[in-house]
Order: C-alpha cells, then structure tokens, then sequence
C-alpha cells in the first residue's frame, strides 16, 4: 500500500469522524458550527492535497489505459462538484454568526456584518449536501481511487 494511500486513509477517517462530531453536537447548535468552522481548513488541505498529488498521477496512468481513463471520466464531475460544495459552503458560511432565539432550542438565522440573512433551514440543506457529498466521495476513493493507485505504483 501507497504511504500516500495510508495518509490519506487516516485523513478520510479523521474526516468521517469529524462530521460524525458535528452531526451529534447538531449542526443546528452553536457548539456544532463551531466545530465544523474549526474543521475548515483541515478538510480544504485534504481536498489539495488529492488534487495536487493523487488525482494526477492517475489522470497521467489513464493517459495509456483506457479502462482507468473511463473510471477518471466517471469519477470526475462528481469529485470537482464535491470540492466546489465544500469550498463554497465555508465562503458562504465562514463569516457569519449565529443569531440564538432564546426561545427555542436552535439557531434563528445565521447573520453576517450587514445582509445577508442566512436561514437555519438554508444553512443544515447546506451542510446536508456537503455531509453525504464527502461520504460518496471518500468511499469511492477508497473502493476504487486508491486500488487504481497503488496498481500504478506496483507497476512502477
């Protein structure tokens, strides 16, 4: 196995294991948002850090193998959208507040210096899509990314 395979593994748990974090502090909670600001930059290294030194090599192997070079194809769209949800969520969010009604149990609104308002309801389909996008993305990248991976590496 690839040490890059090995490291980005860990980080894949350390991902899961954070959303999981967030999930039972509630996303819908201060505590929660927190958390998942807190794990910013974390996650936006990650992300980098396959497209810097995975998702190359393997694009440069499906140069030569057709079957890889289909299974990259396929792959594609929905790994670049997955990044793109993810970086636009935190630009979205990153410099808002929580607005607390004192009155219920979560968050009113999300508020930034001056419009706009952001609603909870907006905020958790936000998270939401982020959430089950990273939970594909990191499963077929371990499936099936990395064992084409570490292939290449044998070979090599």
């Amino acid at each position: 196995m690839s040490s890059l395979t090995e490291e980005l593994r860990a980080e894949h748990a350390e991902i899961v294991d954070m959303l999981l974090r967030v999930k039972l502090l509630n996303i819908a909670t201060p505590d929660g948002q927190q958390k998942l600001m807190e794990f910013r930059d974390r996650l936006l290294a990650h992300l980098k850090k396959e497209d810097d030194r995975l998702y190359p090599s393997l694009n440069l192997a499906g140069a030569d193998d057709p079957g890889l070079k289909s299974l990259l194809d396929e792959s594609e769209q929905h790994m670049s959208q997955v990044s793109l949800n993810v970086i636009n969520f935190y630009d979205k969010y990153s410099g808002y507040r929580a607005e607390k009604d004192l009155g219920s149990k979560g968050i009113r609104s999300f508020l930034r210096p001056g419009p706009p308002v952001i609603e909870q309801d907006e905020f958790l389909k936000d998270f939401e899509n982020i959430y089950q996008g990273l939970l594909v993305r990191l499963d077929k990248e371990e499936r099936v990314l990395f064992m084409a991976f570490e292939s290449l590496r044998e070979q090599a």
